[in-house]
């Protein structure tokens, strides 16, 4: 390693700002760990300029010359009592002095910057309660450790109890990054339909969906390509809105969808460049446009009484209730009257509510049986989320089905994983990541937005209303493992509404159109709506 690697680290770890904030005025072992991920998920930037100087020519190598820069330049100092300090690698550079939790940050920060996976260990020497943390690199039947404060490298002490958290997962829980928020289109708000933000909430899935696979798989995977099919039904479908013949273009879309026309994945998996997949898939859009007509004719020809095949599929049953919603004309926000209102409405949807969501999620613990097992924490929580979200719906007047898949989708976007998995984390005593007061800040504004523009009121939120990892601690781990395999068990809000749920209890007889495609027809483009 440079001898002048102190005088690197000044030129490229960024400035930090000389202030504090204080995240937990009782603060205990729990919420320690919480801010310790949070300051992680901010801190990657702060060294990545910095981090290719330490790489050695082995991973032994690379992270002995993380350990002994840390070592030689930090300081290490025991927090003061009624203190904890959890700081940035910019800020911990700047004061040349911290602890165990801020070692272990820029270390993570550093081996992030140089694409070596690892793992936060915190371990405790006596009772149950974390009192140490460090950086763990795992290693088939091996590992290498990282804890700046033992003297020596790769040295770790003897512990009675220990609890890793893997930060591959960790950053699937924290965020995505390059997805939007909800995109309703360049339609005013009162002229959509209930169909038509059916469609817009479960494209922004399986978009969001695609894009968490592609930072898991890579850009072009299987996986998500195979997204990339139903998004391109999907599209298809939101254009088909405009349609005289809406309950026929839906139907030519839905045996398009079962003979297998939508699923490409498979044929362009192999060919390299983006280019080459978009050329390819701009290529069969344009096929099945040209055969559009000729399959709306055939289609009109039918008997009014006989069901098109593609009807008797899932996928089929969905798009042939947004095309009944269309042709009703029912609007998907029922109260919404002058343009600021309008304009007001769309940005909550399209933006706040998305934002806000994670305080909602309790509420996709829906089953009554369930709800009576739940501690009276979760409980009282989730009436709360329960007030809210009835106030939002009822000002606005949408439908309860669209405020869930809104949610849903925002939860989604927020951690990388549907709300039933957050929940079965939590009880597993894995914290998210996110800040809630910025959470709580995003939903006060919006619950005051709506209450000037329709004169209602709603009860204020506080941080106290959040859910959090504390709210199980009075079940046992069998409990926990009960509830948690039952929330995950339950419907779709959406997508197992009244309206569409006999799609989802079909019996197999009636599936035979499945049947016969399997994974390259309509189950498979209906699945990647669930």
């Amino acid at each position: 390693m440079e001898s002048n690697i102190s005088a690197i680290a000044d030129q490229y770890i960024k400035n930090a700002k000389n202030d504090s904030n204080l995240k937990y005025k009782d603060g205990d072992t729990a919420d320690i760990v919480k801010v310790i991920l949070d300051t992680d998920r901010i801190s990657q930037g702060d060294t990545k300029q910095f981090a290719p100087f330490l790489k050695g020519k082995t991973l032994f190598e690379t992270c002995s010359n993380v350990w002994h820069f840390i070592k030689r330049n930090i300081n290490y100092k025991v927090d003061p009592l009624g203190y904890q300090y959890v700081k940035t690698p910019a800020r911990m550079w700047l004061d040349k002095v911290g602890d165990c939790k801020s070692y272990s940050i820029m270390t993570a920060s550093i081996l992030k910057n140089l694409g070596i996976p690892f793992c936060y260990r915190f371990v405790s020497f006596g009772s149950s309660d974390f009192t140490h943390v460090y950086v763990v690199i795992p290693l088939i039947g091996n590992q290498i450790t990282i804890d700046c404060v033992m003297p020596g490298y790769n040295e770790e002490k003897a512990y009675k109890f220990k609890k890793d958290i893997k930060m591959t997962k960790i950053y699937q829980m924290s965020g995505i990054g390059n997805v939007k928020l909800l995109n309703l289109g360049d339609k005013d708000i009162a002229d959509l339909t209930e169909g038509e933000l059916d469609l817009r909430i479960a494209k922004d899935r399986l978009l969001t969906m695609k894009t968490i696979t592609e930072q898991i798989r890579g850009i072009g995977s299987l996986k998500a390509e195979k997204y990339q099919d139903s998004i391109d039904m999907l599209n298809d479908a939101i254009e088909a809105v405009d349609d005289p013949d809406v309950e026929i273009a839906m139907s030519v879309i839905t045996d398009d969808a079962v003979s297998g026309a939508y699923s490409i994945a498979n044929k362009i998996h192999g060919i390299g460049s983006i280019s080459g997949k978009k050329e390819v898939r701009q290529a069969k859009k344009a096929e099945k446009k040209a055969k559009k007509e000729s399959k709306k004719a055939a289609k009109k020809a039918e008997k009014a009484t006989k069901k098109a095949s593609g009807q008797k599929t899932k996928t089929g049953k969905f798009l042939q209730k947004v095309a009944e919603k269309v042709k009703k004309g029912a609007k998907a926000v029922a109260k919404v009257a002058t343009t600021p209102q309008r304009l007001a409405v769309k940005g909550i949807l399209e933006l706040s509510l998305p934002k806000a969501a994670p305080f909602f999620l309790y509420l996709f613990i829906n089953d009554a049986a369930i709800i009576a097992k739940l501690p009276a924490k979760v409980r009282e929580k989730r009436k709360k989320a329960e007030r809210i979200a009835n106030f939002i719906v009822e000002a606005i007047g949408m439908k309860r089905a669209h405020f869930m898949g809104i949610v849903r989708n925002g939860i989604l976007k927020k951690y990388g994983k549907e709300p039933e998995k957050v929940i079965a984390d939590r009880m597993k005593g894995i914290a998210g990541i996110g800040v809630i007061m910025d959470i709580i800040e995003i939903l006060s504004a919006l619950i005051q937005k709506i209450s000037s523009l329709f004169g209602k009121k709603a009860e204020p939120v506080t941080e106290n209303d959040m859910e959090s990892i504390e709210d199980w601690e009075s079940l046992n781990a069998s409990q926990k493992e009960e509830i948690s395999n039952e929330v995950k068990g339950q419907k779709d809000d959406m997508f197992d509404s009244e309206d569409v749920k006999a799609g989802k209890e079909e019996s197999d007889s009636s599936s035979t159109d499945e049947k016969e495609y399997g994974e390259n027809g309509g189950k498979s483009i209906w699945n990647s709506l669930g």
